[in-house]
């Protein structure tokens, strides 16, 4: 059980700060009108088998694809992605992180293999009003492997965020500026909303596991945000059960502005440690 620590907020913010300036991180984009250049990103992320995907996409997928193309959306019908849960993405001009996010995972304990149920659509923006970017979600029932995942979400935060150089370019400028408090702090002391993390003793576990369907970044018509959570409404009541779906490995992998996985580099089994470099494997 943990105990609630004594240091006061103010030198747990200044440690972090501190940290970030020794990294050589740069929030400055965070403060930006203009969308920021994205670089590349890296993320950690769980794979999910093509089984899984294809049961998933054979229900929702159809519809899905339909609805938004009804509204003018050609950019999440095109875009490639590899379907994950993910830990976490950085963002850096640093070519070398996967290399260095693999060190450190292999030197911390990782979680074991997992089962989890997939159940409850959703549709999803960055922040409460921006525009772009959205997404439509399936999510991650409390239940199973829940648990175990999420106290992994706050070690990986700890340890692979001091990598980044600056923030995501989706969580900067505007976005940003109308995301909540508590998103507010995460996202300048990681470069990253959405994880866990504790402060003061007290978790701040804002960490919400889910693959996601599809990406858009293009501005969002209210109609469609409308029939989006209509049809998440109308998907739910017949998959009231949920999916479950296994887990052995997690993987270091590149990714696309709007968080979508454009290759694997690494594979770690979640059994044994043993990791493959999937550019070499695939020239095996």
């Amino acid at each position: 059980m943990k105990t609630k620590s004594k240091k006061p907020f103010k030198v747990i913010v200044l440690c972090v700060a501190i940290i970030n300036c020794v990294f050589g991180v740069d929030n400055s984009s965070l403060y930006a009108k203009d969308f920021p250049k994205h670089y590349k990103t890296y993320g950690v992320v769980y794979l999910v088998d093509s089984d899984t995907s294809d049961k998933l996409m054979s229900y929702a997928g159809g519809v899905l694809r339909e609805k938004i193309l009804k509204y003018g959306i050609t950019d999440a019908p095109n875009r490639t992605n590899l379907p994950h849960i993910t830990v976490l993405h950085i963002h850096t001009q640093d070519s070398t992180t996967p290399q260095k996010m693999l060190s450190i995972l292999l030197q911390n304990k990782l979680p074991k293999p997992f089962s989890l149920n997939l159940k409850g659509f959703g549709f999803v923006k960055a922040s409460k009003d921006s525009a772009f970017p959205w997404w439509f979600d399936i999510n991650v029932e409390h239940t199973l492997g829940y648990d175990e995942i999420m106290e992994f979400n706050e070690l990986a935060t700890t340890l692979i965020a001091p990598l980044r150089d600056s923030p995501l370019p989706r969580v900067s400028g505007s976005i940003y500026a109308s995301s909540s408090k508590e998103a507010k702090g995460q996202i300048e002391d990681f470069g990253v909303n959405g994880v866990n993390r504790t402060i003061n003793g007290e978790k701040q576990w804002l960490h919400r596991p889910h693959i996601t369907l599809s990406y858009s970044m293009q501005n969002l018509n209210p109609k469609l945000e409308a029939e989006l959570k209509a049809l998440a409404d109308e998907l739910n009541k017949d998959f009231d059960k949920g999916l479950k779906a296994t887990f052995d490995s997690v993987s270091i992998v590149e990714l696309g502005v709007s968080g979508n996985v454009l290759r694997e580099i690494y594979r770690i089994n979640l059994q044994n440690k043993q990791y493959k470099d999937i550019a070499k494997s695939l020239q095996e």
